[in-house]
Order: C-alpha cells, then structure tokens, then sequence
C-alpha cells in the first residue's frame, strides 16, 4: 500500500473508533445515573399463620407500615435501607428497625429486619424475613408478600399486601 492509501486507511480506522465512544457515551451514562429518594409501604390486607405445632390454628389479621430510604443502582436494582415501622398481628405490635432490602430489576422484593415485642412482653427480638413482588408505576405501587416465605422468625407466616409510595 502507498502511503496515500494507509494515511486515508489509518484515518477512517481511527474516526470508526471515536464515533463507537461517542455513541455509547450517553448509554453508558444513563445506565449508571444513580438515583435516590424516601420509601413507604402501608398495608390493605394481611394475614398471620402461626408456626409450628401445639399452636392456635387459623389466621389472624396482620398489618405492615415500613419506611425508610431507597436507592437505584445503574443496573436497575433498588437497595432498601434504615427501613423501620410497625408490624401489627392480632393485638400484638411489633417495632421493626433495621430493616435493609433489595427490589431487583424484575420486581422481585426480598427484606430483612428486626421486631421487638413491646415492654409487656419482655422485649424479644425476632428476624422479620419479607419476600415478594412490586409492581411499581411512576407514582405509586403495590407489594404483596407471600407465605410461607414471609415471615416473623418461627412464629408467624405472613401474606401482607399494600401500596408502596416513592418520593425522591
């Protein structure tokens, strides 16, 4: 090849390569633009199952409040994180705190935390597992989390629906 020929070659070679970059800078920006904000979730319906042998059979109803702040990583997952609010069985509540979770890119919910029984009841502690879908428009949601994979450590399955609200 004369170097005419290689010069225009190396050129063209060299602006395919710059207009790739250039092209994928804004997709890669976009994908990585982290966002955060407020989280709430106040239940409409809920039930608790007991657990295990030698206790009451039958549901009783069940009640979720949770708040706390969330995040949107680049690929799409959100992180939960300093989630705390009440979980209500029966007559009994619960204070939950230090609640943490994920929503991942398909709406799966997973969280965890931690209820404590109120003074009366010898402040016990218990893991809250929560695990279900969200089903999220622009404004506001709704969770549902399902039994037996929700659940207050071995005493309760639980299947607690409700509205999610996010604001930034």
């Amino acid at each position: 090849m004369n170097l005419k020929k290689q010069s225009v070659f190396f050129l063209l070679a060299y602006l395919v390569v710059i207009s790739l970059f250039v092209a994928q800078a804004p997709i890669t920006f976009e994908k990585n633009k982290n966002s955060s904000g407020k989280i709430s979730f106040q239940s409409t319906s809920g039930t608790a199952t007991p657990i295990g042998k030698g206790k009451a059979s039958g549901s009783t109803s069940a009640s979720l409040t949770l708040s706390g702040s969330f995040s949107i990583q680049g690929n799409g997952e959100i992180k939960l994180s300093g989630l705390t609010g009440t979980l209500t069985i029966g007559t009994k509540t619960f204070t939950i705190t230090a609640g943490h979770g994920v929503i991942s890119g398909k709406g799966t919910v997973e969280i965890q935390a931690t209820a404590m029984t109120p003074a009366g009841y010898g402040f016990e502690q218990f893991q809250l597992v929560l695990h279900g879908t969200s089903t999220y428009t622009p404004t506001q949601g709704t969770l549902v989390f399902t039994s037996p994979q929700s659940k207050l450590a071995s005493q309760y399955f639980l299947s607690i629906t409700g509205q999610e609200t996010r604001t930034p």
